[in-house]
């Protein structure tokens, strides 16, 4: 007896030795480009100021009356390179804000545009404020400038935003009786988008109705339906093929019950070129949902909080495909109550899990905040606002700007998704076992390009074995790319598992984002974090 005690326990001694921790046994990846789910239309940032007020400073609370941050012109070419061409920023929101190109209605006859009555200006050139209001008034000759430079970088699905109306409009829109003020709005967008055309050569591809109309309360589809009609008709009517991005809501639950009822009209959906949300009430402004789901919680949480920030967007994009839309996640930023104790990379992982899961939920593009931001302490909460989602930020003396840098939180982050993957490349299928390791991918047109973009959200390192599915691809070794704690998108190791045709095998760090890029064309790395 004593003899087959001690046996059992020498077998159960050998055994727990040779069993492999979860670090040691090798997590599988399958990449399958033949099955595929959304195209992409590209990843990027909401605007909502321009180079023209971030010099003249206090155009938020945040930002510091007195502050001004002066770029030099190498220093502009730098931000909007790097943002563009480095960080991958393909698609954008462009805010117009009050009072806009029309102070005053130009002639009060919505079917006659006096063009000599719009201030295309705004305030550009003339002395700051103490309104923070005055100094986001870039008016659009700005974004004009803006977009001669952006475009030609890789700024695709560009979208004219107004942030807010005129008072003489908004007036309007509160008089339940005015039986002008969609065709009024209709002239308003329409010039907007005439000017770029006539003075820049850029088409607006894409217009938002208006930013979080939720949050004004217009949430009837009596309201949009003729709104929508009304500012179809009168692009077709200009010869414009600017297409409407609606409904561009601060939560995403109203944006599909109201998407759902406005879509049942035939001659709204032909003017439509995007269904749009955000995420606030879904994500409570923070990146907690995201951090509870990536640390792994019991089966009851994590099944409540995928419902929480994935329920709306797969139902909204099941609601686009049906009408033969994309669905588009435009703004999502974490605001500095929510990330207190949180450190950088904490929420920079936390932002990854979201795109993610806004992926797999179906979202053709994701957005940031800004592209750009100052580094500001906000005064309502004495934190930096550096993380609510910009891809790069500025250092200012006081009167001009001595550094810029990329945040590690957002632009690094999102440039793991948008540097190598495209508009018009398409999600595949991406499949792996370990909950702790998160998978997408995505295959260019062209099969000359696949990417997969790895999430580690343990706490130790994983060993990978990347299998990518065609006989194309079997001999082309993928570049890597990782960022964790300690690295900012630095070269990873791949090694081959095996002999020929083996697929490839690497070790991702712990919490960490790793990019492989498969191509038969050089793959550049990113090169620019920082500039002076």
């Amino acid at each position: 007896m004593l003899l087959l005690i001690l046996c059992l326990l020498i077998a159960f001694v050998d055994a727990g030795a040779s069993a492999a921790s979860p670090a040691e046994t090798p997590v599988q990846v399958e990449v399958d480009i033949s099955t595929r789910h959304q195209r992409i239309d590209g990843f990027g940032t909401s605007l909502t100021v321009g180079f023209e007020a971030f010099e003249r400073g206090h155009f938020d609370e945040v930002v510091p009356y007195g502050v001004t941050y002066k770029l030099t012109p190498k220093q502009r070419d730098g931000i909007l390179t790097t943002a563009v061409r480095e960080l991958g920023v393909s698609h954008a929101r462009l805010w117009l804000w009050p009072l806009g190109i029309e102070e005053q209605n130009d002639n009060d006859d919505p079917q006659v545009m006096d063009w000599n009555a719009f201030t295309w200006a705004g305030q550009s050139g003339r002395p700051a404020s103490s309104d923070i209001f005055d100094n986001r008034q870039n008016g659009i000759i700005e974004w004009g400038e803006f977009l001669k430079k952006a475009v030609p970088l890789g700024l695709t699905n560009w979208i004219l935003t107004p942030g807010r109306l005129p008072g003489w409009l908004l007036a309007r829109f509160k008089d339940p009786a005015d039986t002008t003020k969609f065709e009024e709005y209709a002239e308003y967008a329409a010039a907007h988008v005439l000017y770029l055309k006539k003075m820049y050569r850029l088409e607006a591809p894409y217009w938002s109705m208006f930013n979080e109309p939720d949050v004004a309360g217009w949430k009837s589809a009596e309201l949009w339906i003729p709104w929508i009609k009304a500012t179809g008709r009168r692009f077709r009517k200009e010869g414009l093929a600017t297409r409407i991005v609606f409904p561009d809501t601060a939560g995403v639950q109203e944006a599909v019950s109201l998407s759902a009822e406005v879509l049942q009209d035939p001659e709204v959906r032909q003017y439509l070129g995007a269904l749009a949300y955000h995420h606030y009430r879904s994500s409570g402004h923070g990146p907690q949902p995201f951090v509870k789901l990536a640390a792994g919680t019991s089966k009851e949480e994590t099944a409540k909080l995928l419902a929480q920030v994935t329920d709306g967007p797969r139902a909204m994009a099941e609601l686009a495909r049906r009408y033969g839309l994309p669905s588009w996640q435009t703004e999502t930023a974490y605001y500095p109550t929510p990330v207190k104790g949180l450190s950088e990379w904490e929420i920079g992982l936390a932002r990854a899990n979201e795109i993610h899961l806004e992926l797999v939920s179906g979202a053709s593009a994701v957005e940031g905040m800004s592209m750009f931001w100052p580094e500001a302490v906000d005064p309502r909460y004495g934190v930096t606002v550096r993380h609510e989602g910009h891809h790069i930020v500025a250092r200012s003396n006081g009167r001009v700007v001595r550094r810029w840098e990329v945040t590690k939180d957002a632009g690094i982050v999102f440039a793991h998704y948008g540097r190598y993957v495209r508009p018009g490349d398409w999600r595949v299928a991406a499949e792996t076992a370990d909950p702790f390791v998160k998978a997408t991918a995505f295959v260019s047109p062209t099969k000359r390009t696949c990417v997969a973009v790895l999430i580690n959200n343990s706490e130790e390192s994983r060993k990978i074995i990347l299998k990518l599915k065609g006989p194309e691809w079997a001999d082309v070794r993928p570049a890597g790319f990782v960022t964790d704690a300690a690295r900012t998108f630095k070269p990873q190791q791949v090694r081959k598992a095996g002999t020929t045709n083996s697929p490839f095998e690497t070790t991702l760090s712990p919490k960490s984002i790793s990019t492989f890029v498969w191509s038969r064309e050089r793959v550049q790395p990113l090169r620019v974090l920082a500039g002076r």
